[in-house]
């Protein structure tokens, strides 16, 4: 089965959510499963793209994961307009990247949207 896992954070960045979904999506790949994570660039928690990545999409093999990333404006702090700003430039990017590039057919929905397809 291909599972597709869509979240704003993963890694290399830091932090418990980031390393729940790369167990999640390791987990999947050695029971025999492929998976895709549909993320965005890496800023947390610097606020900043990381150095090695940008740009408005990337691809990448991460422990037999492939790791799609879309666009996204990295917010510093809490502030309410850049942090929103943030979210939803995530939320465009991936919607239109992933109706294109996954068409997945979603089974649930949570904090963190996880999709699967034949």
């Amino acid at each position: 089965m291909h599972f597709a896992i869509l979240t704003q954070y993963y890694p290399p960045e830091i932090g418990a959510p980031q390393r729940r979904l790369s167990h999640l999506a390791g987990s999947f790949v050695r029971a025999g499963h492929s998976v895709t994570v549909l993320t965005g660039m890496p800023s947390y928690p610097q606020g900043k793209i990381f150095p090695e990545y940008g740009g408005v999409l990337r691809r990448e093999q991460r422990e037999n994961v492939s790791v799609i990333r879309t666009l996204t404006y990295p917010a510093q702090g809490v502030k309410f307009l850049p942090r929103l700003t943030s979210y939803f430039t995530f939320v465009f990017s991936s919607a239109l990247l992933g109706s294109v590039v996954l068409h997945p057919q979603i089974t649930s929905l949570s904090r963190v949207l996880h999709c699967f397809w034949d």
